[in-house]
């Protein structure tokens, strides 16, 4: 077991790591699609991923956590939805081509992983990425900047696609707001492509 995963299960067998909804699919629902497949990458417990599988998608949900996969699959189950939650330590040639409607990315920042989304999504597909920001005024999530985005750093890792909306709350200091300290992006795969 890597100190990483161990790491993780610890936290999630304490149950002290329960997420709501991260705050860019919460605000764009509209732009899921109610069909086709959709990976969650670095899932956690599988919010986000519910939440894909409750609007119509097939979810494919990976994390190194095998306590927060046993969650998921619990509530999966519970639940009915359609997720496919497995252990893995994600590296960029897990990631078939061509293959996702949608990937989504929360809380969670691995630069060798980009080429690996953008060739994952089909033509038309849509990249939904949320993380903490190197600029974040607030105390508040990884403080190793490796972890961190760059100022407009999600923009020029996705500069090929068109942007549907854009956000960057660095300087929002408001702990209580999903975004305090956090950029996202959403991004659809030219079809030409």
């Amino acid at each position: 077991m890597s100190d990483s995963q161990d790491k993780w299960d610890r936290i999630y067998a304490r149950g002290s790591h329960n997420a709501k909804v991260a705050a860019i699919l919460s605000r764009h629902t509209d732009l899921v699609q109610t069909s086709g497949l959709a990976l969650d990458i670095a899932c956690g417990q599988g919010t986000n991923a519910l939440a894909l599988a409750a609007l119509g998608m097939e979810v494919d949900a990976w994390d190194i956590s095998a306590v927060a996969i046993e969650q998921l699959k619990d509530a999966a189950h519970r639940q009915r939805l359609a997720v496919n939650a497995r252990i893995v330590d994600i590296t960029p040639d897990m990631f078939p081509d061509n293959h996702y409607d949608l990937v989504l990315n929360c809380h969670y920042l691995d630069r060798s992983l980009t080429t690996a989304i953008t060739s994952a999504l089909k033509p038309g597909g849509l990249v939904m990425f949320q993380t903490f920001t190197a600029n974040k005024l607030a105390d508040i999530g990884p403080s190793h900047q490796d972890y961190l985005l760059q100022p407009d750093e999600l923009l020029s890792m996705f500069k090929d696609f068109e942007t549907e909306s854009y956000c960057d709350e660095s300087q929002n200091v408001d702990r209580n707001d999903p975004l305090c300290g956090r950029a996202y992006l959403v991004a659809r795969k030219p079809t030409g492509t």
